[in-house]
């Protein structure tokens, strides 16, 4: 047909560094053929798959690394038990456009959710576009904070400075809560002070900051294995 001719036509105008490549991928995503794990997707998926197809071809025409973009969508619909569900999801075009950009431009999203699937139904479920409530974050899993801020970063839904706010406060949240919580069966637990120094303390943290402590505890000499307590904070903070 030719609306088919008019797909594989746009697909060869794509400038892909390994063309080859690319269209064992498309033929992976379409009907889960074509990369050394072969799997058979079912009518819908496929169906699915057509509906976004044009969408696709139309973010990779203006890519500057079309390549990488759709080996990062392939090992996300990998996991996938159902690609239809995906698919179905990306015929909102906003949303594929989002995807695509985080596929071609954030490799540090792909790594944190393409594999993890509590991530996966947070991206599914467009929880990455609401703002962070203070008082929750106690419950929530740091790595689910990197990812939502990796991905506002990335699709420019928030500044640099508030991304590192936000890093910054969860970290120290969670340092006081966790510390809070070992020490409160201990002796010590009136006599110590946990500082938070570097980025952390000043609020301007980065993806790659480390975290730097001092534990000072008053009276020191009083409590047996004082340092073997510590010790073990510090694994579990760590």
């Amino acid at each position: 047909s030719k609306k088919v001719t008019g797909k594989k036509k746009s697909f060869t105008q794509i400038k892909f560094a390994n063309p080859q490549r690319a269209a064992n991928d498309i033929s992976f995503l379409r009907e889960g053929k074509g990369l050394t794990i072969s799997r058979k997707f079912d009518k819908k998926s496929f169906e699915a798959f057509s509906r976004i197809e044009e969408n696709i071809y139309k973010y990779l025409l203006n890519a500057h690394d079309p390549d990488l973009c759709l080996s990062n969508f392939v090992r996300v619909i990998k996991q996938a038990e159902f690609p239809s569900l995906w698919y179905n999801e990306f015929a909102d075009e906003n949303f594929i456009n989002i995807f695509l950009q985080l596929c071609e431009n954030s490799q540090m999203v792909i790594d944190l959710f393409a594999e993890d699937k509590i991530l996966r139904e947070s991206f599914l479920s467009r929880d990455f576009l609401s703002e962070y409530e203070q008082g929750g974050i106690k419950k929530i899993r740091l790595k689910n904070i990197l990812f939502k801020l990796a991905v506002q970063l990335t699709i420019k839904l928030t500044e640099p400075k508030t991304a590192s706010e936000v890093l910054s406060d969860t970290v120290r949240v969670k340092i006081k809560s966790l510390s809070n919580e070992f020490s409160k069966k201990k002796k010590w637990k009136n006599d110590y002070l946990v500082i938070v120094l570097g980025s952390t303390g000043t609020s301007t943290m980065t993806f790659a900051s480390d975290v730097d402590l001092i534990f000072a505890v008053k009276n020191s000499g009083k409590y047996q294995n004082i340092q073997k307590d510590f010790q073990e904070l510090l694994g579990i903070l760590k």
